[in-house]
């Protein structure tokens, strides 16, 4: 479906750890729309991989939507794509709090069009495993809804 709209996509995974970039690279004729990816697990790649501001890291923390917008950016300038997409969230089962628990997921897409959106996600009494796959399943979704 992507290759028939002529749009490339490159992406940006906190904790899903490449799961979306596995979803996109197992579709036939990936090649033509998806340039790549980085991992940005810690706030040291972020930083100096990505270009994420420090200050932005240290005021609204990895997981938020200005620093998911943020990487959704820059991985497109980077990779020169006409979308990017990034995931940031909490997986489980440790890491969480009462103001961004287990679960908690920031899904952003920016295009070279000057669109930017971020979605917020909480996916509930999940285990690990299956938060990072509907983190990927829902940014694969935003993908979609974006190119229709």
């Amino acid at each position: 479906m992507l290759s028939n709209k002529g749009v490339t996509v490159s992406i940006a995974e906190g904790d899903t750890a490449g799961y979306l970039g596995q979803l996109l690279a197992d579709t036939p004729g990936s090649s033509a729309f998806f340039y790549g990816g980085i991992l940005a697990y810690a706030k040291y790649v972020q930083q100096h991989l990505l270009g994420i501001s420090k200050e932005l890291l240290d005021a609204e923390g990895s997981v938020s939507t200005m620093v998911s917008l943020a990487m959704a950016q820059r991985v497109r300038e980077l990779c020169g794509s006409d979308i990017g997409i990034s995931l940031t969230g909490i997986a489980g089962p440790t890491g969480g709090s009462k103001k961004k628990p287990i679960g908690l997921y920031y899904i952003s897409l920016t295009s070279h069009e000057g669109f930017s959106s971020c979605r917020k996600f909480l996916f509930k009494k999940q285990s690990r495993q299956q938060n990072r796959r509907q983190a990927a399943q829902e940014a694969l979704r935003v993908l979609h809804e974006y190119i229709d």
